[in-house]
């Protein structure tokens, strides 16, 4: 039983780190998880509203 309290702590462990890297690099710009502002500027509202 300990085995695999141990396996499961070790993915949260797991998960938790690539969390923490998503979002230092999303902090730093290198990984932008919103679209850019030129692809949204694309389709606009005013043609989704009609």
């Amino acid at each position: 039983m300990d085995g695999i309290v141990r396996n499961e702590t070790l993915i949260e462990t797991d998960v938790a780190a690539i969390f923490a890297n998503c979002f230092r690099l999303e902090r730093t710009n290198q990984l932008n998880l919103l679209p850019d502002k030129d692809l949204v500027d694309l389709y606009p509202l005013s043609n989704h509203t009609k």
